[in-house]
């Protein structure tokens, strides 16, 4: 399995391994419209496609550009709303505070990233009545991006007499190492997190609201909403811009069976790192189709088992379909896998398995 992190321009990777009767087979990842590599005597060419990319395979492509010919990170487009495609597309989540914690947003709060101008969520104070006083939603965007503005408006009828007065902006890019530094905390029976301040306006009284980011990587956005002083504030589109590539791209291809355990030889690549970005390019290898160990708690006590209540031990798919308070964790599987190999230096283009002996 290949690894790349972070920010990379167009790459193909090439794995070989050797059987014991000396047969070698060139496995290229990418690259699809160039010929077969030239080496001298017989071998099997396997292709395989940069989109051939299956997460029950424990392949990933995070914010990741996929083409025939190469992957990069995800360049955005300043002029395309992110909010609609938080939840689909980006696989994030958007979230409202309850007193017990943060909640999936509810069916009313949905006309502010409907695309529907003339749909409106009204903050008329029903929100406070058996929760915080305040409106408070957390838009987490699957994601790190660099966020250029947002834009956030009542419907066209109601842009000078449902405006919100007071409100706050918070972001976080989602590192544990800055929680409890952060500007502001909030807290609820189920935790606390905490963010950056980009903005806090006490007396607005613009309809059509533009917040400019700051140009620093955010994964979670914070909206903190106050009552009007006099009447109702409405949003009927809650607008979020972001621009530039991904600042964090993460590429990791299916887990390639070899069928039985052989020699893995060298790992060669192609690509482009422009000016400012890096590539950390990593592999490894393993004696079964799956890196991982997945536990399940078995509610005795704080008891933890790798096998399933018939017995047969926990793979992902069954993984996935535990419920979410029996899912314990998952953790590498150091007697049958190898750790990840300290990346390669990327300009050299060619590289040295990182497994010692025979793998599958």
């Amino acid at each position: 399995m290949s690894r790349i992190q972070a920010l990379l321009a167009a790459m193909a990777i090439a794995l070989t391994h050797s059987q014991p009767a000396q047969a070698l087979t060139v496995y290229r990842i990418g690259g699809e419209n160039l010929p077969p590599p030239e080496i001298g005597g017989e071998f099997e060419f396997v292709q395989i496609p940069w989109v051939d990319v299956d997460p029950l395979s424990h392949g990933l492509a995070d914010l990741v550009d996929l083409t025939q010919d190469s992957i990069a990170p995800l360049q955005m487009d300043a002029n395309v709303n992110l909010t609609p495609k938080i939840k689909g597309e980006l696989g994030g989540n958007i979230q409202w505070l309850q007193w017990i914690g943060w909640a999936v947003h509810e069916e009313t709060e949905a006309f502010m990233w409907d695309e529907d101008p003339v749909t409106a969520y009204l903050g008329d104070g029903h929100f406070a009545s058996h929760n915080p006083a305040q409106k408070h939603l957390r838009f987490n965007l699957g994601g790190r991006f660099l966020i250029d503005r947002l834009e956030f408006y009542p419907r066209e009828e109601h842009l000078e007499d449902r405006f919100i007065e007071k409100f706050l902006i918070g972001h976080s890019d989602g590192d544990p190492l800055k929680d409890g530094t952060r500007d502001i905390t909030i807290r609820n029976r189920l935790g606390v997190d905490d963010y950056f301040v980009a903005v806090e306006i006490e007396e607005n009284t613009r309809g059509h609201i533009v917040i400019p980011m700051p140009r620093t990587p955010i994964e979670t956005i914070l909206f903190k909403g106050f009552e009007n002083t006099r009447g109702i504030w409405e949003i009927a589109e809650f607008e979020i811009y972001a621009v530039g590539f991904a600042p964090e791209a993460e590429y990791r291809t299916n887990v390639i069976d070899l069928g039985s355990p052989v020699n893995i030889g060298r790992v060669e690549w192609s690509g482009r790192v422009d000016h400012s970005a890096g590539v950390a390019l990593s592999m490894h290898a393993g004696d079964d189709v799956d890196p991982n160990n997945y536990w399940r708690f078995t509610f005795r006590g704080d008891e933890r088992s790798r096998f399933a209540s018939n017995g047969s031990v926990i793979n992902l798919r069954a993984y996935q379909s535990l419920e979410t308070a029996e899912k314990a964790g998952i953790t590498h599987d150091t007697e049958n896998w190898d750790f990840w190999s300290t990346p390669y230096d990327f300009n050299r283009f060619i590289g040295d398995a990182s497994s010692d002996r025979p793998r599958r």
